[in-house]
């Protein structure tokens, strides 16, 4: 995931489909978590969400829907 892809939340109880996950919105900017530094990977996502409010959110609950160029 980066800046500037359509993601949505992950729904985790039996795979789907990307196109058929929850929109979340756009990424707007990223930021690795403290963790990160023992090695273990927690980047949260600043995400412009379809109503206009802003959140931050971890990647393990995101999956991209559509890719920016």
């Amino acid at each position: 995931m980066k800046v500037g892809d359509y993601v949505g939340w992950a729904y985790h109880e039996k795979e789907l489909d990307p196109a058929e996950e929850f929109p979340a919105g756009i990424i707007l900017e990223e930021k690795q978590d403290h963790r990160a530094e023992w090695g273990e990977k927690y980047t949260e996502f600043l995400i412009l969400q379809h109503n206009g409010e802003l959140s931050w959110e971890f990647g393990s609950d995101l999956v991209v829907i559509h890719e920016s160029r």
